[in-house]
Parts: structure tokens; sequence; C-alpha cells
């Protein structure tokens, strides 16, 4: 979808929400009918030495729209503009509804719900809602996939004395990315995604989630890629003359390369300022081909597609002192050699829940006042922290091609031309950040 008919299409949407945010934050119900704005506001400095230094400044906007009707139905939609300036090179932006639904609550049954359209599947998925500032997570799933969804889903609440259960089925099918400015794409075109979820909360002071996708029919390239190739030399058997030889570009069709499963689960409690977590993930590809250049899921050089699993832990723990309004967090996330985490970059290139080796992280938030001269804000603060990531295999964050063990690769100059042997990276980040 261009940008122009995107920006047609969410034009009343964008004209609603901003009128509605300059008149009043919500319209009186009137015949059982509410609407609400909300949003967010984020900006920052991102420093990151991975044996190149680079320094650029994240910003981004999210603006949501709700229209309610009852508590049983509701349509919501949310723009997302992110633009991430570098001073030495090229800036970057990208602008995209990540999620435009309709909720239907109470049917047949009292606590099932069915909503569809693009499901609210991205954001600060738990866990990292502690990380990111925020006292509950944006969607019932996990850190570990936060990932577009166009679909259907259907859930079932059951409320106990104690605790709370949703079960919730999903099924999307990727069939246009979508949405978006530019000309971005992505693998998931053209595939299918089934899974479910579980939730259980104590109404007190912890969570449990177990959920698993299948991600059938994963593509090469969201287009077919054209490649310059090298330049070539023909020399003359008989006059010894050698002539540059320049040959047509090439091109490699966009081929379905098989399916990922993927599994984890996270239990998050809290002891009085104490908040901690323990999450767990499992992946695996089930390879069924293999394109042109010989690339596979998880596979290089035309190898056998086979199946491959890969693992990852991650755990972490915020303290928030009484009476101030400091907040002081520590996370530390491992993955395994093919493991693989369908994860957005947030202020970074790569998510450190990609990485496949090791990475911790120390941070702290301090809140800022909500009410000043007028303006009410729901939350404020600002964040500062440190991330260190020691890689032990390539392709972190990506499922095209076999991961090489970076130390087999600073000893072998061959391999060394094929893929850049960065073996840690170091990121430190300042953002502020606004909910109104």
């Amino acid at each position: 979808m261009k940008l122009t008919s995107t920006l047609v299409l969410l034009l009343p949407l964008i004209l609603a929400s901003f009128s509605a945010s300059l008149a009043a934050e919500e319209i009186p119900e009137k015949n059982g009918f509410s609407f609400d704005v909300s949003g967010d506001i984020h900006g920052g400095i991102a420093y990151i030495d991975n044996n190149t230094e680079d320094t650029y400044y994240p910003v981004q906007l999210r603006l949501q729209a709700e229209l309610n009707y009852d508590d049983n139905l509701s349509l919501t939609g949310r723009i997302n503009t992110v633009k991430a300036i570098d001073l030495e090179q090229s800036d970057d932006d990208n602008f995209m509804v990540d999620r435009l639904f309709f909720s239907w609550r109470n049917i047949l049954l009292d606590h099932l719900a069915l909503s569809f359209g693009r499901l609210p599947t991205m954001g600060n998925n738990s866990p990292a809602q502690l990380r990111m500032g925020l006292d509950r997570p944006e969607s019932d799933l996990l850190a570990f996939t936060d990932i577009v969804m166009d679909g259907a889903s259907l859930g079932y609440e059951l409320r106990q004395e104690n605790w709370i259960e949703q079960l919730t089925f999903y099924g999307a099918s990727q069939y246009d990315y979508g949405y978006e400015g530019g000309d971005e794409g992505s693998l998931f075109e053209d595939s299918e995604i089934y899974g479910i979820n579980l939730t259980a909360s104590n109404k007190k002071d912890s969570t449990f989630i177990f959920q698993s996708f299948a991600i059938n029919d994963i593509y090469n390239f969201h287009t077919d890629p054209a490649y310059p190739p090298p330049l070539l030399i023909a020399v003359d058997p008989v006059g010894g003359t050698a002539t540059l030889v320049t040959p047509h570009y090439f091109v490699v069709n966009r081929t379905n390369l098989g399916n990922i499963y993927h599994t984890s689960m996270a239990y998050q409690a809290e002891n009085n300022d104490l908040s901690y977590f323990l999450a767990l993930g499992w992946s695996r590809t089930d390879g069924k081909n293999f394109d042109e250049m010989g690339t596979g899921l998880l596979t290089s050089w035309w190898d056998e597609p086979e199946e491959k699993d890969g693992y990852s832990f991650y755990t972490g723990l915020r303290y928030d002192f009484k009476d101030s309004r400091i907040k002081l967090g520590l996370e530390f996330n491992y993955g395994t050699e093919n493991w693989i985490a369908f994860t957005a970059p947030d202020q970074f290139e790569i998510s450190k829940l990609a990485t496949r080796g090791y990475a911790g992280e120390v941070f702290t938030i301090y809140e800022l006042p909500t009410h000043a001269q007028g303006i009410n804000l729901e939350k404020a603060f600002v964040r500062l922290g440190c991330q260190y990531l020691h890689y032990e295999y390539t392709g972190s964050g990506y499922w095209l091609g076999k991961p090489q063990d970076i130390d087999e690769l600073k000893n072998d100059p061959l391999y060394a031309q094929f893929y850049v042997p960065v073996d840690h990276e170091q990121r430190l980040y300042l953002t502020a950040d606004l909910y109104f």
C-alpha cells in the first residue's frame, strides 16, 4: 500500500484524534458512546560502539484514538511515527499504523471477546514494561514476539476469587504488510500466523504467561531484489590480453523457505517495591527450501534444509525506592546458536532479546511531575541505561543463513569476507518519555 493511499485511508482518524486532543481529552458520553484520545512522545540520544562508534537521536510519537459503545463494542487505532536522526549519515524515518482493530465483547457468552483488524500485538510487551517505566504491558504477548498481526483473535476471560485467566486464539494472514509509509516491507508478507496465549494474573502481585505461535511460509525477501555482480576479467588465451567484463544484474526470486515455530513463557511478580521476572523461549525452524543463493532458514551454501532449535533465557528486576522518584533495574538474557526472536529494534538496530550470546543491562528511571501550568500528563520520566551485548554467533535478529561462530571467523580470512566478526556491542541511551 503506497503512502498516499495510506494517508487518505487514515486522514479521518488523524483529524479526529488531533481535534479531540486539542478540544478535550474525553468526549462526554452520549447514548452509550465515548471517545478517548491518548498517546506518548519519546526523544533522546543513543550511543553505540561495536568496533565503530555511532551516535544518533531517536524520536517517536504515538497517537491512539478509541471509540467505545456500552463497554461491548470498540474501534481502536494507533499511529506510530519514528525518526532516527544520524548526524554523520542519512537519517531514517518510519510511519505506520501499528493497531487498527474492532472488538466485540460479551458475545454469545459472558467474557467472550472477538477482535479483528491490525491486532494490538506490538509495543512494550511483558516483561519489557518494567524497563520502559510502565506499570503494565501494552498487550498480552511477551516481548519475544513483538510483531505485526493482521487477522482475528478470539479470547475468553475467566474470573475467580483471586485469579483472572484469559485464553486467546490468534489467526492472521499477512497478505500485505500495508499501513506503512516508504518502501519498507516484511518477510511475513504472504505468511500465515496461528497461535494461542494464556495469561493468568493474581489480583495482588503475580502474572504467568504462556504462548505458542506457528508462522507458516517464511520468505527470503519481501520483494525480488537485484544484486550488482562482481567485475570479471576475461583473458585471451592466445594473445594474453585481459578484458574487463561486467555481467548483467542477477535477480534472486522470492522463495518460500519453510516455517518457524515459537513458544515462550514468563513469570512476573511484585513484592512491595521490588518487581522481578523470569522468561524462557524456544524457537524451531522447519526449513523446506533455499533460494538461488543457497540461503535457507538457518542454512547457507545449499545445505539440506532441516529442523533447528534455539533457546533463550531472560530475567531481570526493578526496585522502586520509597518516597523517591527513582527506580533502578537490572536485566540479563542469553540466546543459543539458533535462537530466533520476533522483536522490534526499539531505539537500536537489533533488539537485545534477539542476541545469540548474552546481554546485560542496567537502567535507572526518574519520574517527572505530571501536573504543571495546566498540563496534565499520565506519566512523565527520563530513562538512563547501559547495555552490553556479547555475540557468540552471527545473525542475531535474523533467520536467514547459517549462524557462524564468531571466534572461528576471526581466524578464517575467507569467512571473514562474508561475515562481519563483531563479538561485542556497547550501548548507552538517555530518553525522555511523556504519556498523555
